[in-house]
């Protein structure tokens, strides 16, 4: 079970298998995630924050953040 799991900041425990796994927790279910467009930290577009996070959960990548709001120029 998850009862005694602590996964890192943006990430969810969740059983699979049998096991408890950490896991990227942003879901983004409205299709904008809420937040309109924003520009990441690497010159990267993406529709909304919770996808910006999503991306970087998934990569690992702790850097990766809001650089600014909208499109990226």
């Amino acid at each position: 079970s998850c009862a005694e799991v602590r996964c890192e900041e943006g990430k969810k425990c969740v059983v699979r298998r049998g096991r408890p796994r950490c896991v990227c927790s942003p879901e983004c279910k409205s299709p904008r995630g809420g937040s309109g467009p924003v520009c990441g930290t690497d010159g990267r577009s993406y529709r909304s924050h919770c996808r910006l996070k999503k991306h970087a959960c998934k990569k690992g990548s702790h850097e990766l953040t809001v650089a600014y709001n909208g499109y990226c120029q």
